[in-house]
């Protein structure tokens, strides 16, 4: 099965046969089941990459195509104006500066790296001296405390005097049986408070020992390497169905006349098939044959895109005959019938391709 490439525009650049490469372009066109492949797509990239650096240009460029000349140290890309092509120097690429334009969105974030090793941590400065404490001021003395019985009024309060050293604990005695609280009485006047010693000032503050030097920190840990590609799995089978045979006719501008032939004594379900800007053709049919000197019997169909016209469908195969549900004996003469000729003008002005297949069903 032949590979048809086209440009962006639909417009069809090359046919590119079974097992075959071509290389009549600045890059590799490669055809079905061609053996080694890898290699050539592997330098379309390259060549891709660089912009066909080299100081001569690339061959039958594409208009739109970059092409970086080496020796003048230039961008150049092919420029097509009234049919006519040249390399055009897209350099110097600084002039004036102009305006700001909008910020792009940032793109995806990569991946970070291993984490590198933790730097050391720098000593902690020394803590600085608390300064001394200052004197505790006097304690004033206590007052003398009165006998119990009926409460008397409350003398006023002597000084406090010096506590002496505190004797060691003796033993503690049973307790004993708690007698009647008796009537309280009369709260005493409160005795005037001593007064208090000044209170000692507060040594100065140590002064905060320096901070240590943060260590230094770790590199980055390389980044691990990138795992090989998996093997590319094998190719499925073509998605016509088993047993199918297409093709493809390149028509010029204007009329053509085209065919495509089948084994005789079979039946088949058969189609053409075209679709360019402006133009649609189409037809399918099922028959069935015998002798090549005997019609066709079955149905056929065609139609064309008459409001582009593009792609204008002439004529179609006269040896199939056939009435649904009806028996039918109309006898074209033919000699052929197992070959099916159509006639399809090109107005598109460019050679286009019209393809064809059919199934032995």
């Amino acid at each position: 099965m032949t590979y048809i490439i086209r440009k962006t525009s639909g417009e069809v650049v090359k046919v590119v046969e079974d097992g075959s490469i071509d290389d009549s372009t600045g890059i590799y066109l490669i055809g079905r089941t061609y053996v080694g492949y890898g290699e050539y797509i592997s330098d379309n990239f390259i060549r891709l990459m660089e912009n066909f650096s080299s100081n001569t240009p690339p061959k039958s460029p594409l208009e739109g195509q970059l092409w970086y000349n080496s020796s003048e140290k230039i961008l150049k890309v092919w420029k097509v104006k009234e049919n006519v092509g040249s390399w055009v120097d897209l350099e110097p690429l600084m002039g004036y500066t102009g305006s700001r334009g909008y910020t792009g969105s940032f793109g995806y974030t990569g991946s970070f790296g291993a984490t590198g090793a933790t730097g050391y941590i720098g000593s902690i400065g020394y803590t600085g001296s608390f300064g001394a404490t200052g004197a505790t001021g006097y304690i004033g003395s206590f007052g003398y405390t009165g006998s119990f019985g009926a409460t008397g009024e409350m003398g006023p309060t002597g000084e406090m005097g010096p506590t002496g050293p505190t004797g060691p604990t003796g033993p503690t005695g049973d307790i004993g049986a708690t007698g009647e609280m008796g009537p309280t009485g009369p709260t005493g006047d409160i005795g005037a408070t001593g007064e208090m010693g000044p209170t000692g000032d507060i040594g100065a503050t140590g002064e905060m020992g320096p901070t240590g030097e943060m260590g230094p920190t770790g590199e980055m840990g390389p980044t691990g390497p990138t795992g090989d590609i998996g093997a590319t799995g094998a190719t499925g089978p073509t998605g016509v169905g088993a047993g199918s045979t297409t093709g493809g006719w390149t028509l010029s501008p204007g009329d053509n006349t085209v065919s495509f032939t089948v084994t005789a004594g079979r039946t088949y379900c058969m189609w053409v098939y075209g679709n360019i800007p402006n133009g649609i053709v189409k037809w399918n049919a099922t028959v069935s044959l015998s002798n090549t000197n005997v019609p066709a019997v079955g149905t056929q169909y065609g139609w064309y895109y008459a409001a582009g016209s593009a792609l204008v469908l002439t004529s179609i195969p006269n040896h199939i005959v056939g009435d649904s549900n009806a028996i039918v004996t109309t006898s074209p003469e033919t000699t052929t019938s197992n070959v099916f000729t159509f006639g399809i003008t090109n107005n598109s002005g460019t050679s286009q391709v019209v393809y064809w297949g059919y199934i032995t069903l």
